[in-house]
Protein backbone atom coordinates (compact mmCIF):
# COMPACT_ATOMS: atom_id res chain seq x y z
CA UNK A 1 0.00 0.00 0.00
CA UNK A 2 1.10 3.56 -0.69
CA UNK A 3 3.85 4.85 1.70
CA UNK A 4 3.77 1.75 3.89
CA UNK A 5 0.16 2.11 5.02
CA UNK A 6 -0.53 -1.58 4.40
CA UNK A 7 2.16 -2.68 6.84
CA UNK A 8 1.11 -0.02 9.33
CA UNK A 9 -2.50 -1.18 9.26
CA UNK A 10 -1.59 -4.86 9.50
CA UNK A 11 1.26 -4.82 12.03
CA UNK A 12 0.79 -1.53 13.87
CA UNK A 13 4.14 -0.22 12.59
CA UNK A 14 6.24 -0.09 9.43
CA UNK A 15 9.37 -2.26 9.31
CA UNK A 16 12.56 -0.89 7.77
CA UNK A 17 12.63 -3.71 5.20
CA UNK A 18 9.16 -2.80 3.94
CA UNK A 19 9.39 0.98 3.46
CA UNK A 20 11.99 3.74 3.58
CA UNK A 21 11.74 6.34 6.38
CA UNK A 22 9.85 3.69 8.35
CA UNK A 23 10.32 5.30 11.77
CA UNK A 24 9.13 8.73 10.67
CA UNK A 25 6.14 7.37 8.79
CA UNK A 26 5.03 5.13 11.66
CA UNK A 27 5.23 7.95 14.20
CA UNK A 28 3.53 10.49 11.96
CA UNK A 29 0.75 8.08 10.98
CA UNK A 30 0.13 7.48 14.69
CA UNK A 31 -0.28 11.20 15.27
CA UNK A 32 -2.52 11.48 12.19
CA UNK A 33 -4.71 8.74 13.68
CA UNK A 34 -4.94 10.72 16.92
CA UNK A 35 -6.25 13.71 14.95
CA UNK A 36 -8.75 11.50 13.11
CA UNK A 37 -9.92 10.08 16.44
CA UNK A 38 -10.43 13.57 17.86
CA UNK A 39 -12.41 14.65 14.79
CA UNK A 40 -14.53 11.49 14.85
CA UNK A 41 -15.22 11.99 18.55
CA UNK A 42 -16.30 15.58 17.99
CA UNK A 43 -18.74 14.39 15.30
CA UNK A 44 -20.20 11.70 17.55
CA UNK A 45 -18.68 8.70 15.73
CA UNK A 46 -17.66 6.69 18.80
CA UNK A 47 -16.62 3.53 16.91
CA UNK A 48 -14.32 5.43 14.58
CA UNK A 49 -12.90 7.41 17.49
CA UNK A 50 -12.11 4.17 19.34
CA UNK A 51 -10.56 2.53 16.26
CA UNK A 52 -8.28 5.41 15.36
CA UNK A 53 -7.60 6.17 19.02
CA UNK A 54 -6.23 2.65 19.36
CA UNK A 55 -4.14 3.04 16.21
CA UNK A 56 -2.78 6.33 17.55
CA UNK A 57 -0.79 4.27 20.08
CA UNK A 58 1.20 2.58 17.31
CA UNK A 59 4.29 4.59 18.28
CA UNK A 60 4.74 2.10 21.14
CA UNK A 61 5.91 -0.61 18.74
CA UNK A 62 9.04 1.37 17.85
CA UNK A 63 9.90 2.45 21.40
CA UNK A 64 13.01 0.57 22.50
CA UNK A 65 13.23 0.45 26.33
CA UNK A 66 16.98 -0.17 26.21
CA UNK A 67 18.01 2.82 24.11
CA UNK A 68 14.84 4.75 25.08
CA UNK A 69 14.58 5.83 21.44
CA UNK A 70 12.17 5.15 18.61
CA UNK A 71 14.23 2.54 16.81
CA UNK A 72 13.87 0.92 13.38
CA UNK A 73 12.75 -2.71 13.22
CA UNK A 74 13.67 -5.25 10.56
CA UNK A 75 12.38 -8.83 10.34
CA UNK A 76 10.67 -8.41 13.70
CA UNK A 77 13.83 -7.39 15.52
CA UNK A 78 15.53 -4.12 16.37
CA UNK A 79 17.84 -2.86 13.65
CA UNK A 80 21.42 -3.46 14.82
CA UNK A 81 23.82 -1.73 15.21
CA UNK A 82 21.96 1.39 16.26
CA UNK A 83 23.27 4.94 16.64
CA UNK A 84 20.67 7.67 17.39
CA UNK A 85 23.01 10.29 15.85
CA UNK A 86 23.03 8.49 12.51
CA UNK A 87 21.26 10.15 9.58
CA UNK A 88 19.95 7.39 7.33
CA UNK A 89 16.90 6.36 5.36
CA UNK A 90 14.92 5.22 8.41
CA UNK A 91 14.02 8.84 9.21
CA UNK A 92 12.86 11.76 7.09
CA UNK A 93 15.62 14.41 6.96
CA UNK A 94 16.58 13.62 10.56
CA UNK A 95 18.04 11.06 12.96
CA UNK A 96 16.90 9.18 16.08
CA UNK A 97 17.51 12.18 18.33
CA UNK A 98 15.40 14.48 16.22
CA UNK A 99 12.49 12.04 16.22
CA UNK A 100 13.08 11.40 19.92
CA UNK A 101 9.73 12.94 21.00
CA UNK A 102 7.57 12.29 17.96
CA UNK A 103 4.55 11.06 19.92
CA UNK A 104 3.42 14.42 21.34
CA UNK A 105 -0.21 13.29 21.58
CA UNK A 106 0.64 10.76 24.31
CA UNK A 107 3.30 12.57 26.30
CA UNK A 108 2.10 11.26 29.66
CA UNK A 109 2.50 7.66 28.50
CA UNK A 110 5.88 8.42 26.96
CA UNK A 111 7.09 9.99 30.22
CA UNK A 112 6.13 6.82 32.12
CA UNK A 113 8.23 4.74 29.72
CA UNK A 114 11.16 7.12 30.19
CA UNK A 115 10.94 6.74 33.96
CA UNK A 116 9.12 9.88 35.10
CA UNK A 117 9.37 13.66 35.05
CA UNK A 118 13.01 13.81 36.17
CA UNK A 119 14.03 11.50 33.35
CA UNK A 120 12.10 13.58 30.82
CA UNK A 121 13.97 16.67 31.99
CA UNK A 122 17.32 14.86 31.88
CA UNK A 123 16.76 13.60 28.32
CA UNK A 124 15.64 17.04 27.15
CA UNK A 125 18.69 18.62 28.78
CA UNK A 126 20.89 16.11 26.95
CA UNK A 127 19.14 16.85 23.66
CA UNK A 128 20.13 20.52 23.86
CA UNK A 129 23.65 20.09 25.27
CA UNK A 130 25.31 17.02 23.73
CA UNK A 131 27.69 17.13 20.76
CA UNK A 132 25.81 18.33 17.68
CA UNK A 133 27.79 16.13 15.26
CA UNK A 134 25.83 13.52 13.31
CA UNK A 135 26.96 10.31 11.66
CA UNK A 136 25.85 8.65 8.43
CA UNK A 137 24.85 10.54 5.31
CA UNK A 138 24.87 14.29 4.84
CA UNK A 139 21.48 16.00 5.16
CA UNK A 140 21.30 19.69 4.32
CA UNK A 141 18.02 20.19 6.20
CA UNK A 142 19.53 19.44 9.62
CA UNK A 143 20.49 23.02 10.48
CA UNK A 144 20.19 25.38 13.43
CA UNK A 145 21.64 22.87 15.85
CA UNK A 146 21.70 23.24 19.58
CA UNK A 147 23.09 19.88 20.65
CA UNK A 148 21.07 17.38 18.61
CA UNK A 149 18.09 19.75 18.50
CA UNK A 150 17.81 21.07 14.92
CA UNK A 151 15.59 24.12 14.64
CA UNK A 152 16.04 24.30 10.88
CA UNK A 153 13.72 21.34 10.37
CA UNK A 154 10.21 20.60 11.61
CA UNK A 155 10.67 17.36 13.62
CA UNK A 156 12.42 19.36 16.38
CA UNK A 157 10.04 22.30 16.62
CA UNK A 158 7.95 21.14 19.58
CA UNK A 159 10.82 19.85 21.71
CA UNK A 160 11.76 23.00 23.63
CA UNK A 161 8.17 23.16 24.88
CA UNK A 162 8.14 19.67 26.36
CA UNK A 163 9.63 20.81 29.69
CA UNK A 164 6.07 21.89 30.48
CA UNK A 165 5.12 18.22 30.85
CA UNK A 166 7.70 17.80 33.61
CA UNK A 167 6.39 20.89 35.41
CA UNK A 168 9.40 22.98 34.28
CA UNK A 169 7.98 25.77 32.05
CA UNK A 170 10.83 28.08 33.04
CA UNK A 171 13.20 25.78 31.15
CA UNK A 172 10.94 26.05 28.12
CA UNK A 173 11.04 29.83 28.41
CA UNK A 174 14.85 29.82 28.59
CA UNK A 175 15.29 27.49 25.59
CA UNK A 176 12.74 29.35 23.46
CA UNK A 177 14.32 32.71 24.25
CA UNK A 178 17.67 31.48 23.01
CA UNK A 179 16.17 30.01 19.83
CA UNK A 180 14.39 33.28 19.06
CA UNK A 181 17.60 35.24 19.58
CA UNK A 182 20.10 32.93 17.87
CA UNK A 183 18.17 31.48 14.94
CA UNK A 184 16.17 34.45 13.63
CA UNK A 185 17.96 37.56 12.38
CA UNK A 186 17.35 40.44 9.97
CA UNK A 187 20.12 39.30 7.59
CA UNK A 188 19.24 37.92 4.13
CA UNK A 189 19.95 34.43 5.51
CA UNK A 190 18.15 35.19 8.78
CA UNK A 191 16.09 31.99 8.84
CA UNK A 192 18.21 29.10 10.06
CA UNK A 193 16.40 26.51 7.92
CA UNK A 194 13.86 25.65 5.25
CA UNK A 195 10.75 27.86 5.49
CA UNK A 196 8.51 25.02 4.23
CA UNK A 197 5.16 26.77 3.69
CA UNK A 198 5.75 29.22 6.52
CA UNK A 199 6.64 26.80 9.34
CA UNK A 200 9.77 28.66 10.46
CA UNK A 201 8.01 32.03 10.52
CA UNK A 202 4.84 30.73 12.17
CA UNK A 203 6.95 29.11 14.91
CA UNK A 204 8.56 32.49 15.55
CA UNK A 205 5.22 34.31 15.75
CA UNK A 206 3.67 31.80 18.16
CA UNK A 207 6.81 31.63 20.30
CA UNK A 208 7.04 35.42 20.42
CA UNK A 209 3.49 35.51 21.77
CA UNK A 210 4.46 32.77 24.24
CA UNK A 211 1.94 30.27 22.84
CA UNK A 212 2.43 26.78 21.44
CA UNK A 213 0.39 23.59 20.97
CA UNK A 214 2.78 20.65 20.69
CA UNK A 215 -0.04 18.36 19.49
CA UNK A 216 -2.55 20.42 17.48
CA UNK A 217 -6.14 19.27 18.18
CA UNK A 218 -5.24 19.03 21.89
CA UNK A 219 -7.09 22.33 22.47
CA UNK A 220 -4.37 23.30 24.97
CA UNK A 221 -1.92 26.14 24.40
CA UNK A 222 1.29 25.97 26.43
CA UNK A 223 2.27 29.42 27.70
CA UNK A 224 5.46 31.33 28.54
CA UNK A 225 6.19 35.07 28.82
CA UNK A 226 5.96 36.95 25.51
CA UNK A 227 9.07 38.22 23.74
CA UNK A 228 7.91 41.84 24.07
CA UNK A 229 6.37 43.54 27.08
CA UNK A 230 2.88 43.42 25.60
CA UNK A 231 1.46 41.63 22.56
CA UNK A 232 -2.15 41.30 21.41
CA UNK A 233 -4.09 39.10 19.01
CA UNK A 234 -7.37 40.34 17.51
CA UNK A 235 -9.68 37.60 16.27
CA UNK A 236 -12.23 37.76 13.46
CA UNK A 237 -15.09 38.23 15.92
CA UNK A 238 -13.36 41.26 17.44
CA UNK A 239 -12.21 39.58 20.65
CA UNK A 240 -8.67 40.45 21.76
CA UNK A 241 -6.21 38.21 23.58
CA UNK A 242 -3.36 40.13 25.22
CA UNK A 243 -0.27 38.65 26.84
CA UNK A 244 2.21 40.79 28.73
CA UNK A 245 5.06 40.59 31.19
CA UNK A 246 6.23 42.83 34.02
CA UNK A 247 9.60 42.88 35.74
CA UNK A 248 12.57 40.72 34.75
CA UNK A 249 14.04 37.35 35.61
CA UNK A 250 12.32 33.97 36.15
CA UNK A 251 8.56 33.51 36.20
CA UNK A 252 7.20 34.35 39.65
CA UNK A 253 3.44 34.59 39.24
CA UNK A 254 0.91 34.29 36.40
CA UNK A 255 -2.66 35.53 36.17
CA UNK A 256 -5.40 35.29 33.56
CA UNK A 257 -8.16 37.89 33.57
CA UNK A 258 -7.12 38.93 37.05
CA UNK A 259 -7.19 35.44 38.59
CA UNK A 260 -4.02 33.64 39.61
CA UNK A 261 -3.15 30.82 37.21
CA UNK A 262 -1.28 27.78 38.53
CA UNK A 263 -1.31 25.67 35.35
CA UNK A 264 1.13 26.28 32.50
CA UNK A 265 -1.45 26.25 29.72
CA UNK A 266 -4.69 27.80 28.52
CA UNK A 267 -7.50 26.09 26.68
CA UNK A 268 -8.20 27.12 23.11
CA UNK A 269 -11.55 28.50 24.26
CA UNK A 270 -9.80 30.72 26.82
CA UNK A 271 -7.39 32.13 24.23
CA UNK A 272 -10.00 32.60 21.47
CA UNK A 273 -12.44 34.07 23.99
CA UNK A 274 -10.08 36.98 24.62
CA UNK A 275 -8.66 38.34 27.83
CA UNK A 276 -5.35 39.25 29.42
CA UNK A 277 -2.56 36.88 30.43
CA UNK A 278 0.04 38.50 32.70
CA UNK A 279 3.44 37.13 33.71
CA UNK A 280 5.08 38.72 36.74
CA UNK A 281 8.82 38.08 36.60
CA UNK A 282 11.26 38.21 39.48
CA UNK A 283 12.27 35.53 41.95
CA UNK A 284 11.80 31.97 40.76
CA UNK A 285 8.57 30.35 41.88
CA UNK A 286 6.84 26.99 41.56
CA UNK A 287 4.40 28.01 38.82
CA UNK A 288 3.50 25.49 36.17
CA UNK A 289 1.18 22.51 36.60
CA UNK A 290 1.79 20.26 33.56
CA UNK A 291 -0.65 19.98 30.63
CA UNK A 292 -3.14 17.12 30.58
CA UNK A 293 -3.55 16.31 26.91
CA UNK A 294 -0.88 13.59 26.92
CA UNK A 295 -3.23 11.14 28.59
CA UNK A 296 -4.24 8.13 26.50
CA UNK A 297 -7.98 7.79 26.04
CA UNK A 298 -9.10 4.55 27.71
CA UNK A 299 -12.08 3.89 25.44
CA UNK A 300 -12.03 0.21 24.46
CA UNK A 301 -10.81 -0.25 20.85
CA UNK A 302 -12.55 -2.61 18.41
CA UNK A 303 -11.38 -6.25 18.32
CA UNK A 304 -9.50 -5.71 15.05
CA UNK A 305 -7.13 -3.25 16.70
CA UNK A 306 -6.70 -4.84 20.10
CA UNK A 307 -3.70 -6.94 19.00
CA UNK A 308 -1.66 -3.81 18.25
CA UNK A 309 -0.88 -3.37 21.94
CA UNK A 310 0.30 -6.98 22.30
CA UNK A 311 3.22 -7.12 19.87
CA UNK A 312 6.53 -7.77 21.62
CA UNK A 313 9.79 -6.94 19.82
CA UNK A 314 13.08 -8.78 20.27
CA UNK A 315 15.29 -6.51 22.40
CA UNK A 316 18.83 -5.92 21.18
CA UNK A 317 20.97 -3.39 23.05
CA UNK A 318 22.11 -0.21 21.30
CA UNK A 319 23.50 3.25 21.99
CA UNK A 320 21.31 5.16 24.40
CA UNK A 321 19.68 8.44 23.45
CA UNK A 322 20.18 9.84 26.93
Amino acid sequence: THFGLGAYRQDGFIAADKESESVSKTLEYAYDDFCIARLADSLGHADLAAEFGGRAQSWRHLYDPVSRCFRPRRNGQWLTPYDPRRVDFNHTEANGWQYRFAAPHHMSEHIKLLGGDDQLTAVLDSLFTIDSATTGREQSDITGRMGQYAHGNEPSHHMAWLYHFAGEPQKTADRVARILSDFYTTRPDGLIGNEDCGQMSSWYVLAAYGLYDVAPTSQQWLIIPPRHEQMSLTFADGKVFTTRRTGSGPIRRVSFNGTRLTRSWLSHAEVSGGGELVFELGDSGTWGKPPTHGRVRRRRPPESWRHHGQLRPVIVSGAACG
